[in-house]
């Protein structure tokens, strides 16, 4: 684990919390349907990711003016375990970096105990007009080595007024350029991640936004659809990708490896989750 800026949002996990969060407060979502939807974030946090966890949502919260006393007290017990400095001393020998974090958090803890006197409002979303691929789109691609390979876009969600494209992994890799039949004997990559009612499955996703995938679309050409369930579309690793070559490194060696704090990558057939 590598961490990221000390800020309160400065890293991907608290951006895709802070995010959530914000996307669902302008559709106009209730505060206790927005904390359901980020408990799908929280699963099986240490002390360091809850640190994350809970500042982030405490600073949404105050921005919309819904923070509660108990998510306070939340924050205050975090703030006492002080884990994300800890693991910048002991595993990433930067103290001086410890004691920033430190600072930031003593400042965001006056912060968040003043009444905010500019609480935010939902903005009303702006769908993009063009797109540049749509959902269930299968769109095979080649390597350097030639050989083909294939994603499925998953879903498009709107982020702050811009489409964020999340790919599927599949595993076809072949020298012959796949038809929709291929793919569909193909497997997908994804995880078992626990839950409250017990393991669910979620996919490994790649997300973009238009303005990095609109530079190598036309390096991908779309030979049908396939639909993945709806209430299967669920991410449990989203990667970032900022060009075609961190794109397609994903397909060049699968990795089927886990641990304790991050569930077994495991290939599942795509039939099955039609």
């Amino acid at each position: 684990m590598a961490t990221d800026g000390v800020k309160i949002v400065d890293g991907d996990y608290a951006y895709d919390i802070y995010y959530t969060f914000m996307d669902l407060f302008d559709a106009g979502h209730t505060p206790a349907f927005i904390a359901e939807k980020l408990a799908e974030l929280r699963i099986d946090n240490d002390d360091f990711d809850e640190e994350i966890f809970i500042t982030t949502y405490a600073l949404a919260l105050w921005e919309t003016g819904w923070l509660t006393p108990e998510v306070l007290l939340k924050v205050e017990e975090a703030i006492a375990k002080n884990a994300f400095a800890k693991y910048l001393i002991e595993k990433e020998q930067k103290p001086v970096l410890a004691r920033s974090r430190q600072q930031v958090l003593e400042r965001f803890w006056l912060k968040i105990n003043q009444p905010n006197l500019k609480i935010k409002k939902p903005k009303k979303p702006t769908v993009s007009k063009t797109l540049i691929f749509n959902e269930d789109d299968v769109l095979v691609f080649q390597l350097p080595d030639e050989q083909y390979c294939a994603t499925i876009l998953m879903q498009i969600n709107q982020r702050r007024n811009q489409p964020i494209y999340q790919f599927l992994i599949v595993t076809y890799k072949s020298i012959t350029k796949p038809t929709i039949e291929d793919i569909l004997a193909s497997e997908v990559l994804a995880r078992w991640i626990g839950g409250s009612d017990g393991p669910v499955l979620c996919f490994d996703l790649l997300i973009t936004g238009p303005k990095t995938l609109r530079v190598y679309a036309n390096k991908f050409e779309c030979i049908g659809k396939i639909e993945i369930r709806s209430d299967l579309k669920r991410g449990g690793s989203y990667k970032g990708v900022s060009d075609f070559q961190d794109f397609f490194e994903n397909w060049v060696d699968f990795k089927f490896t886990g641990n304790s704090s991050y569930p077994k990558l495991i290939g599942v057939s795509l039939k099955q989750v039609l």
